[in-house]
């Protein structure tokens, strides 16, 4: 399903189409971003193997399920906007495929709107309703977040935007920085895997040196505190930059990517109490401009 206007595109996969592996929300699957033809986002693998991510795919839960502890290795447990995932060992790894019972799902569009609704049913006394609305503007696009707790017990989770990103398909290299709101903490990374050189830290930018040849990775980029959530990608060679801000404080930061793809990654904890709702918006903005401002 495509939303478009004069500037802007945006490709997005139903639940029921394109994704169905256990690790990314099936809400909304935003699959391609393009300014002017010019396309914003690649896909995880330059191969762009079907059971991977590609542009804009979110996750909830990457480090638990909801009730994984408590549960029993062949008892199910929520993955919120998949459905019902079967335990099968005592860590659950959001990188594995696991069986899958689906949640259910149903949508609306209007003319620049699509709106996906997901509910889970009740089990082992969690349950919710999750409401993504994904909204066209002008220059920008804004998803808006209810999940609301239909269960017993409160939800403890996080979610995160994978952002897959590369400016016109070019290799990731001089000329792509990423700025941040926030001063960059080395001494406070949770790890920091930095093949070739190839990343340039400065007070709040990271350049890349050069085009790496392994996967790199940053956790924590900001510390370990609450930080403002939002982020800039600027490409020399093209003349726009790219925005997330996120209406929650980042619990944290991360940025991963290797030779084709950069992807800088806002956490935000995610705390609703039984009949509760809680509110959140992801928007990206797209501004024509060269270079650091």
């Amino acid at each position: 399903m495509i939303l478009r206007n004069e500037r802007l595109l945006i490709d997005i996969d139903l639940p029921d189409e394109g994704y169905q592996e256990t690790r990314f929300d099936w809400t909304g699957k935003i699959k391609r971003l393009e300014w002017n033809e010019i396309p914003l986002t690649t896909t995880e693998t330059e191969a762009g193997e079907s059971t991977l991510g590609k542009g804009l795919y979110n996750e909830f839960c990457m480090d638990s399920l909801l009730g994984f502890e408590e549960a029993e290795v062949g008892d199910w447990c929520h993955k919120i906007g998949v459905g019902l995932l079967k335990k099968v060992e005592s860590e659950y790894h959001f990188h594995q495929s696991y069986e899958v019972k689906p949640a259910s799902f149903s949508h609306e569009r209007s003319e620049q709107k699509l709106t996906i609704r997901c509910v889970g049913e009740i089990h082992q006394g969690f349950g919710y309703e999750l409401v993504k609305t994904i909204e066209l503007m002008d220059t920008s696009l804004f998803i808006h977040y209810t999940l609301t707790n239909t269960g017993e017990k409160p939800i403890n989770t996080t979610e995160y935007t994978h952002n897959f990103l590369a400016f016109d398909h070019r290799k990731i290299g001089p000329d792509y920085s990423l700025f941040l709101p926030s001063p960059i903490q080395q001494n406070l990374f949770g790890e920091f895997v930095n093949p070739d050189n190839a990343l340039g830290i400065k007070t709040q930018r990271i350049s890349l040196l050069g085009n790496p040849s392994e996967p790199f990775f940053i956790s924590h980029a900001c510390g370990h505190e609450p930080t403002t959530a939002s982020w800039k990608l600027t490409c020399d060679q093209i003349p726009i930059s790219l925005s997330e801000e996120v209406s929650l404080p980042a619990s944290k930061v991360n940025l991963w990517g290797t030779s084709h793809v950069i992807s800088p990654e806002l956490f935000v904890e995610i705390h609703v109490d039984p009949g509760e709702k809680k509110f959140w918006t992801r928007g990206y903005q797209i501004h024509e401009e060269y270079g650091e401002s």
